[in-house]
This record gives C-alpha cells, structure tokens and sequence, in this order.
C-alpha cells in the first residue's frame, strides 16, 4: 500500500531547527551486504501485525529468519551470518505461525512443525508432506491454510472440513473438530476458537470451546457477508468486519448485539474510564467515532477536506491510531479522545512507514521521487510521541545505495535492514540517549498548530 512522509504541523514552543533524537541511530553506510542466489523474504509471526507485544518481542531479537532458494534459514542481524549450522530445506515458503523463546512454530501446505530456536533441527512435525509417501494420493492430505495463535497453543484449519488444536511446545494434538465447509478465518482468545465458513455457508461463525473442541454455538447471518476480519474479545465477544458493517456478537447470546454499517478500515475501542465502546471509522470523508452505546452518536474527528481520493489508511500501535486523511498523517488517542500531533503529506513513500519502540520510520525515493523510478531512497524518521522530526543517522540523511528492487525495510534489535532482492543489506547502529521528547511520556494536548516545511 502507498502511503505518504509529511511535512511538520509544529507545536508551539517546539523548533524546526533541530530534529530530536532517536533511541537508535545508524551510520550512513551499512555495516553488511549479503548476497543469495535467489529472492529473499523476511518472515515474521501472523500475530506481529495484531499484537503489540508479539511485534515488540521481534523489533528486540537478534535474529532474523529468511526464506531464499528453497531454504529456510536464521541469521544474526548484526552480521548476516547464518546462525544455524543446517538451513531447512523447504520447496515452499512456508508460514510463520508463531515465535516463543525455545520454538519457532511454522506450516506447509500439508504439515505443521517447530524448529529448536538456537539450532534449526526440527522439534515435532503434525501431517505429512506429498513426498513422504510416493504411494498416497496428495489430494488425500489436508491443506492447511488458516491458522491462529493462542499461549501455549496453535489451531489450525484445512481444506479438510476440519479444526485441529496443537500443543506448541511437544506437538500432540489435543482435539479435532468437524466444520461445516471450508474455513476462511480462525480467531483465538480466552476461553474459545472462533471459525468463518465459506462456500455454500459463507459467513456462518462456529464457536468452539479452546480446551476440548467442544462445538458451543453456531451464528448464521443471513445475509451471508464477505468476511475481512474476525476477531475474539476477552470477555467472549466475537468481533466481525464484514466489507460494508461491523458486528459483535456475544458467544453466550442468541443475537448480535451490534450492527454498524461502515465504509472503510475500523477499530473497535473500550473506554476506560466510563466502560464506554467506541468504533473508529476512517473512510474517504475522514475519520469519525461512532458510539456503540445510547444514541449511536457519531462524530467526525478528523474531516478530509476535499474527500480523499484513495482510501485513508491507519494502524493501532500500542494504544495510539495513527492515521492518514486525505493531505493528513496524524496520531490520535482513542482513550483520551484527543489528538496528539498532525502532519501534512508532502512526498509519497515507498511503503507501509516501520514502528519501532520510539520512532516512526519512512522510506522515500531520493533522487527522482516523482517518476517513481528512483534506485535510491531516503530514510527518515518521526517520533512517535510528538510528531517532531527524529535524526535516526549518526550524519544525516540517511540514503540507501542504489536498489535494483526495493523489497522492504525491517528493524531487529539495533540492525536497520533493506531488501534488494537476493541482496540482504544491513545497517547497524548504536543506543543513544533521547535529548528531547521521552519516548514513553505521552505529550500533553497540543494547542492551535502552524504548519511549515521539513527542513
């Protein structure tokens, strides 16, 4: 997804001249380049996108595993340097389900297996690759595609008709369930697993008990939506983002409760104080907050003036959603219900911006940003508190060597890393002390902001 860098809505008091700085600054030059003869990926765990404390465990590793020429593989990220004596062999890329501090939990098309975490060598392994068995028929074997992670267990669903429970840490599998159809989503949490159908029961929610597989309920919605998310509240909530509503449906009752038609990305928010239940919406008109209680009211919080001509994005991070509009990238506290800073497009980026503990990170094109054809990108950074420009360079700017395939910007530990196809560049940096702007404080409300141009 495209998305955009800004320019600073400043406020008073805080100067332009100087930008603050990071907890983690990089020399201008990387410190490696590794070279594989086929295109690398990075993989990281399903919940580092949903959870806060999954994508903070992996931003601290040291290590970071790639998939590249049929083999699985960990490297250090300071160095590069492969840290298991074997690579896995795998003709596929596989998914990464899960990282726990002794196990790496991932799935082929057909099996589910852990890897030791220090050596590589597989720890236990559920199912059976095609080759295991040159006799048996391959459309025999399951296919496992929708998976979700829970504590100490994994559930997995396959084209099968079928949900299995799978103990992380020894492999046994503890229950398997009958479903309807095929599944398209598996949400865990609490006390139960939640499954979505597809095919003839498209839309259909059944409910099962997380410890034993016992079916709880079956929810049919009658209007058979496309489902886009699904997801389980700890207080037994099922949580449904459908392509034009948002419902929630409590296990233990006999309907919704909830019905919200939405025209774009939500996030469904629990006051604190009051108890209260909000929804964040951001369509093309801006972002606007729907109260889930009394008189449903609606509020436009931050208004796209005119409409945006794409659909606005936005990311929760550790509480905070931050936001783009239209022209606008903001931070938005949902809690307090307040904005925290505001900024205004200026350039267009080349990805999805990097969160780190402290810092938002950008990457651009450098030398011709409006042809999209650069083969050098500028890398630069907000905090996260403020929206103050961050130096993340020991000796700024920090500009790539030239690309011939920008695949992606990831952070481990004090390594910065860059994707340029089969090559694997990094940059590695040292801790500094924040002069300015505590990375943990939340700033206080800011008052009537100027706008001005990033030097």
């Amino acid at each position: 997804m495209i998305i955009a860098a800004w320019c600073a809505l400043l406020v008073p008091g805080q100067s332009a001249s100087r930008p603050a700085d990071a907890a983690v600054r990089w020399p201008v030059r990387p410190a490696y380049s590794r070279l594989l003869p086929d295109k690398i990926s990075i993989l990281e765990p399903i919940d580092a996108e949903s959870s806060d404390e999954a994508r903070t465990g992996l931003q601290s590793d040291a290590e970071v595993l790639i998939y590249a020429g049929g083999k699985l593989d960990s490297l250090e990220a300071a160095s590069g340097r492969s840290r298991w004596a074997r690579p896995q062999p795998l003709e596929q890329m596989p998914t990464f389900i899960a990282a726990r501090p002794h196990r790496l939990v991932f799935a082929t098309l057909h099996s589910v297996f852990a890897l030791n975490r220090t050596t590589g060598a597989e720890v236990w392994r559920v199912g059976d690759e095609p080759d295991a068995d040159p006799q048996r028929d391959p459309e025999a074997l399951p296919q496992w595609a929708r998976f979700a992670a829970c504590g100490d267990r994994i559930f997995c669903a396959s084209d099968h008709n079928q949900v299995i429970a799978i103990d992380l840490r020894n492999g046994q599998v503890l229950w398997r369930a009958r479903t309807d159809e095929g599944v398209t989503h598996v949400a865990a949490g609490g006390r139960h697993v939640c499954c979505a159908l597809g095919g003839t029961m498209r839309g259909r929610l059944l409910v099962f008990r997380a410890d034993s597989g016992k079916r709880v309920r079956a929810i049919d919605q009658p209007d058979r939506p496309t489902i886009v998310n699904l997801t389980l509240a700890s207080s037994d909530a099922i949580h449904v983002t459908t392509t034009t509503a948002w419902r929630r449906f409590k296990i233990d009752a006999d309907r919704r409760t909830i019905d919200v038609p939405i025209d774009g990305a939500c996030w469904y928010i629990k006051g604190l104080a009051d108890a209260s239940d909000r929804l964040l919406v951001c369509s093309r008109d801006g972002l606007r907050r729907i109260l889930l209680t009394g008189e449903r009211d609606t509020e436009m919080i931050l208004a796209c003036r005119p409409p945006a001509t794409a659909q606005p994005w936005g990311m929760l991070r550790d509480g905070t959603l931050y936001i783009s509009t239209g022209p606008r990238f903001s931070a938005y506290d949902p809690h307090a219900e307040r904005l925290l800073w505001t900024r205004e497009r200026t350039k267009t980026s080349a990805s999805q911006p990097v969160f780190t503990r402290d810092t938002i990170l950008f990457i651009q094109p450098h030398d011709n940003p409006d042809s999209g054809t650069s083969t050098r990108f500028h890398i630069s950074g907000l905090l996260r508190t403020t929206g103050e420009p961050v130096a993340i360079a020991e000796r700024p700017p920090l500009i790539t060597p030239e690309l011939a395939s920008f695949g992606g910007l990831y952070v481990r530990r004090n390594a910065l890393l860059i994707l340029d196809d089969n090559l694997l560049i990094g940059y590695v940096g040292r801790e500094e002390r924040p002069t300015r702007a505590s990375a943990t404080s939340r700033p206080a409300a800011p008052a009537r902001a100027q706008s001005t141009n990033d030097p």
